[in-house]
């Protein structure tokens, strides 16, 4: 089995950690970092962190000036790539970490764009990498000006083939790519506000978290279907709720600290497709995925964790059956 991390919309993600940062000042960086990265390879550095034998390959759009850096990049990290060069540049996010005020501030650019040779050349390659139950984890935005149905297209071809797609993506993209049923969909708060068309979603209090994870879930029920089996939703430092048609769960870790929460959905999603495709456990894969996502955020960097960190997660997991 290989799992194939799927990017249309890559950036450099570069990571500024400064003291008391606010609006307006001005400020030394203590720590700049640079990852050649986007969502769906925060997710495959959280893979390949977890298990170092994974089979693993990433397809990404890629802005052919930064080709060599995102080789050069994966390669150090031992996974496997299929890149289609794109004239412009790849997009730039920047983050700034304050430790001194516990805050993140990001600032995103919208990158480049794609033409529709762009767009067969990408359906062709990843056609010839489809296999039956091989994984498909379509991840992120799509670039400026790219036609909203471009997952769905995408998750279609796969599935015809037998391959298991997982969406991970938001706003019209992720409402169209919901029409494709694939198997597991990953919103999180606001997304799953977007798809419900109910902004009350995000004035719930989780002071008292299982009252809201009920009206949640009850409203999230017709997002299950034949083919779309599990409904993954993260809602940041109040831990997650999984659901299929038979379970519901919410789960939640008490941080003492926070270093970074960029990339800890992309590793929440790692966590639990590795370990429900090794034993298709909901219960222990959904506990391995929070474990994951925390240690993700003792971390700078996106996907970026030690799995001794994730060994003591597991321990301060706390799981709630709802149903």
């Amino acid at each position: 089995m290989i799992i194939y991390a799927i990017l249309l919309n890559p950036s450099i993600d570069q990571i500024y950690e400064i003291n008391n940062f606010s609006v307006g000042g001005t400020f030394k960086v203590s720590k700049n970092i640079i990852y050649p990265v986007g969502k769906a390879i925060s997710f495959a550095l959280a893979v390949r962190a977890l298990d170092k034998k994974m089979k693993l390959k990433v397809i990404a759009f890629i802005g052919n000036k930064d080709i060599q850096l995102y080789s050069t990049f994966l390669t150090s990290k031992y996974i496997d790539y299929d890149f289609i060069q794109i004239k412009g540049d790849t997009r730039s996010n920047k983050t700034i970490n304050d430790p001194i005020n516990n805050t993140t501030t990001h600032i995103r650019e919208k990158g480049f764009t794609l033409s529709q040779d762009n767009v067969r050349e990408f359906k062709k390659i990843l056609t010839n990498n489809i296999k039956k139950d091989d994984i498909y984890v379509f991840s992120g935005s799509i670039p400026p000006n790219t036609e909203v149905t471009i997952y769905k297209e995408l998750i279609n071809l796969c599935k015809e083939k037998g391959g298991i797609c997982v969406l991970d993506t938001n706003d019209s993209p992720l409402i169209r790519g919901l029409e494709s049923f694939p198997f597991i969909i990953k919103p999180n708060l606001i997304e799953l506000s977007f798809i419900l068309n109910d902004v009350g979603l995000l004035k719930l209090d989780f002071s008292d978290p299982i009252p809201n994870c009920m009206k949640i879930i009850e409203k999230s029920k017709n997002l299950l279907n034949n083919n779309t089996e599990i409904v993954l939703i993260t809602l940041g430092e109040f831990g997650a709720i999984l659901l299929t048609k038979d379970v519901a769960k919410y789960g939640y870790i008490k941080l003492e600290k926070m270093i970074d929460t960029v990339g800890s959905g992309d590793s929440f999603l790692a966590g639990f497709i590795l370990l429900y495709s090794r034993n298709k456990n909901l219960h222990e894969s959904f506990k391995y995925a929070l474990a994951t996502s925390a240690a993700n955020i003792q971390k700078s960097g996106p996907g970026i964790l030690d799995y001794k960190d994730v060994e003591i997660f597991l321990k301060k997991v706390n799981i709630i059956d709802i149903y």
